[in-house]
Parts: structure tokens; sequence; C-alpha cells
């Protein structure tokens, strides 16, 4: 479940009370993992979507609580109260972008303004912006460029802020109100990673994991590659010589073309992979484990020229991932045993190359159990295939609810293949507890259940669909369904126990 699915005053899900009670939950259920998407900053113009982000390093500003805000002294509590916006079961990003601006800039103007009243925050923000002094300040600067040229993409600002030249660099931020807002934009990223790191203090102190996602990729319009230059396949003018996607297969076509600029790993290689081994230290500074999208393209990857439309007319390229993952291994792994604490996502066609980088590393994989049922009982997602080291979900964010599925895009065939495997009848169009039940009973190490299907939505709590750009990402529990929840946990953890989890 994400952040911004959390219940909440104030448009979306954040860091506050409501993150803390869900903490209590999975305790109380005898759960011990909680896996979110990116907590990276979104894009209206993207549809909001956390796989789309101006910067695989930032978090995003709209998952600060106005609460703990108000708790440390820095805004009050009748201001937040005032700034309170009307949603229930679906995140209002613009209501929640007026809502945490206008709280973040008072807090600031209150922290800036009291450097005796707020002497351990001030002492805490100093050793904060030297500590990620590298991707900090490259990230405001980044966000303030963005401001001061409109919003557009940096490949059309002026030459000498689109390469970087440092004399230009220097005269921007000789001005008082850039190099103000700079620091205002280091301060909202402090307080984010503050307010995280009690969250994940809790967690951990019940017992509970905290998972994150990293795509592969990251957007052309960031400051990763607006940064890291020298990563990516670009021209002369910035632009994209080759980007990512994937080839036409049974569901489409034409295959997805994504857009993200592809590494030159051949630079990438020569610094000792670095910029992929900072990027992974730091998603592990906010995560107990992290799961990485698109793992396959770590071995062979679809290049598309960037004039292209579609994703027909690309080609399979080579990347470097047994080195690639032995660097990670030298430099991440934990204990005596040099596990990396990595899993794949693995879904869809897989070739012989990636199953030999997932054994050479012991990194789990994932199955889908939405993906189970059908003629086959040799269908690699159905339990009895399972080996032990994998990662067993009912659905993912890309799914449809258990009981959506079951209701709306599950096939005849389908349907009754889960009949007769499950050896139950359903009815009402309700295989949530079934289907959960098959994933917690499954040898898998590990068993993620989406909220959604815990509770038996139907596919109105459908989080995302792929390759719908808009009115997704939005779905929410509401207060109601938490106290459902709180009121499930013994029986939860009832099943949990009996199962082994």
């Amino acid at each position: 479940m994400h952040i911004s699915s959390l219940p909440g005053l104030y448009g979306i899900g954040d860091f506050g009370q409501a993150a803390f009670l869900f903490a209590d939950f999975l305790y109380n259920g005898g759960f011990s993992s909680w896996q979110v998407l990116p907590l990276s900053p979104v894009s209206e113009f993207l549809g909001n979507s956390p796989y789309s982000s101006s910067s695989a390093f930032a978090l995003n500003y709209l998952f600060v609580s106005p609460e703990k805000l108000a708790e440390v002294g820095l805004v009050g509590t009748d201001y937040c109260e005032s700034l309170r916006v009307s949603s229930a079961s679906q995140a209002c990003y613009a209501g929640a972008k007026a809502a945490k601006s206008a709280l973040l800039r008072t807090a600031w103007e209150n922290f800036s303004g009291g450097p005796n009243r707020f002497e351990i925050l001030h002492r805490e923000f100093n050793e904060f912006c030297v500590k990620e002094r590298a991707r900090l300040e490259d990230y405001a600067l980044f966000y303030v460029l963005k401001e001061h040229f409109k919003g557009v993409a940096w490949r059309d600002w002026p030459s000498e802020y689109k390469f970087r030249v440092p004399a230009a660099m220097s005269s921007f931020l000789e001005d008082a109100r850039i190099s103000a807002r700079i620091e205002y934009i280091q301060f909202v990223q402090f307080i984010l990673h503050k307010q995280w790191n009690e969250l994940k203090y809790y967690c951990n102190s019940k017992g509970i994991e905290l998972i994150g996602d990293i795509p592969i990729y990251v957007a052309y319009d960031s400051v990763d590659v607006w940064a890291g230059q020298e990563f990516f396949d670009l021209n002369d003018e910035c632009l994209p010589n080759k980007v990512a996607g994937v080839p036409p297969d049974y569901f489409s076509e034409t295959g997805q073309y994504w857009g993200n600029p592809v590494y030159r790993w051949d630079v990438i290689r020569r610094t000792n992979f670095r910029w992929w081994v900072n990027r992974l230290k730091h998603s592990l500074s906010l995560f107990d484990r992290v799961r990485i999208d698109h793992f396959r393209g770590f071995c062979r990857y679809w290049a598309i020229p960037a004039e292209e439309k579609t994703a027909v007319n690309g080609a399979w390229e080579i990347a470097p991932g047994r080195e690639l993952f032995e660097t990670l291994r030298n430099e991440l792994a934990n204990g005596e045993d040099g596990a990396l604490p990595l899993f794949a996502e693995d879904l869809g066609v897989i070739t012989e190359d990636v199953c030999e980088l997932m054994n050479l590393f012991d990194l789990p994989g994932m199955k889908v159990l939405l993906f189970a049922f059908g003629d086959d009982s040799g269908n690699p997602y159905l339990p009895h295939n399972y080996d032990k080291n994998c990662i067993v979900y009912t659905g993912t964010h890309d799914n449809d609810t258990v009981n959506g599925w079951w209701a709306n895009t599950s096939s005849e065939r389908e349907r009754r293949a889960f009949e007769a495997y499950s050896g139950v009848k359903v009815k009402e169009n309700r295989a949530d507890s079934y289907m959960v039940r098959l994933a917690l009973a499954s040898v898998a190490r590990e068993a993620i259940i989406p909220i959604q299907d815990i509770l038996g939505l139907d596919g109105g709590a459908r989080m995302n669909m792929p390759s719908v750009a808009r009115g997704f990402w939005e779905w929410r529990l509401t207060g109601r369904q938490m106290l459902e929840l709180a009121a499930m946990a013994e029986e939860l953890k009832e099943i949990n126990r009996t199962y082994g989890r």
C-alpha cells in the first residue's frame, strides 16, 4: 500500500498519524513487511505516477505531515486545520499541493526566523545538508531553475544552463532570492526525511520491514539526467539518441514506447558503477529492502531510436548486469552470507540469462496469482510450481483487485481454473479470501498482499492501469476502512500463524 493511499485530512496520505496506525495494524495482524511505491516527487502532467519523477533521490513534499510540523512547533494547529482538504476515497492532488505548499512555506518562515527557538532543528538541518550535499544541491538547483524557466523541460533552457556551465551556475546563485529559494527546497527535503525516518524507526521497532520500489530507468526531464548527462545516451543537443521500452508481444502489436533515455553502460562501467551504487545506497538508507522494476533490463534492454513513434523498430542491447551486481554485492551486501537486500520484478517473458543473473546473486523473483489460472498446470505462477526463493503476490499495483479481476477482467476459463485449483466455489464475486490463502499457504519465502485484497474491495479500488495516462494513482483508504482493518487484525494474525508467516 502506497503512502498516498493512507486516509487523512489534507487530500493525500502522508507520513503522519495514519501511517503509524497502519503500522500498528500490521503488527497486530502478524505482518512483517510493508511495501510502498516510489516516494519520489510526481507530476500532474505525467498523471501523478510515482514511476515518472523529476528525481530518483528526492521525496515527494505532498507526503509531509501537517500534524508533525505542528508537533515540533513549526506551524500552529489552528493553521493546519484551516487548510484541510475535503477528500475521502480518492487522493486530491491539487488540493494537497495547495495545502502542503502553504504549510511548508509557513514552516520555513518560522524556522528561518527563529534560530534560537529551533536550535536543535537547525543543527539537524545543517548536518543533513552536509551529509546529503551531492544529491541535495543538484536537486534544489534543478527545482529552482525549473521554476525560473516557467516549468519548461531542461532541454529547452538556455545552453549555459542546459550544459551546466560553471560561470552561469555561479552567477545564478549570486541572487539572494535564488539562494534563499534553494535553501527552502533543501529544508523541505530535510523535513520529509526526518518524518520518514521517524516512521521507519517506529515500523522497525515493531519488527516490520519497509520495502521500497525503484524503476530501472529515470525520467528524461529530471535532475538525474540533467546532472548526470554523461551516463545517458544523449546527442550533442542533450536529446536522447535511444529510449527505453519493450518490444511487440502478445499484448501489444507495437510494444511499449516508454521514452526514458537508456544508460551509457560503457561510461557507467568506467566509474565502477558509481551512479547505480549511489542510487541503491540512498534507497537502502530509506528502506530495509528494495524491489527493482524491469529487472531484465540489466541483462538486455530494448533500445528504440528516439525519433520512432512506437517500440517496433528497437533492438536488444547488452547490459553489464553481472559486473554491476558484483559491485553492488561488494558495496551493499548484508551479513556474512553476502545477501543483497534486493529482489527482482521478473514478470513477463524472462530469458535464461535473466534467470542466471538472479540465481548467481540469489535474488528472489515475483509470482503473481492473477496470472496463474488457465489450462496449463505447468504455469509458473501456480503455487505448486514455486521454488522457495520467490515472493508471491495476489496482484500488484498494475493489476485489478482480486474481486475486480473475478467480476470484470477474468475469462470464464480462468474462473473455472481458479475454482478447480482452490477447491472452492466463489460466490457473490468474492474470490479475495481464497486467493489470499493460496498466497499465504505457498512455499514462497514471502507473501505480499495488496491492502485492497485484504479488505476484499472491487475494481473501483484499482491503483493503476498501465498505459492509461490519467485517472489512476488516486485510490485511498477511508477512515472507516482503517477501523475495519483494526477489527480484522486478530483473525489475520491467526491466518498468518497458520501458514507460518
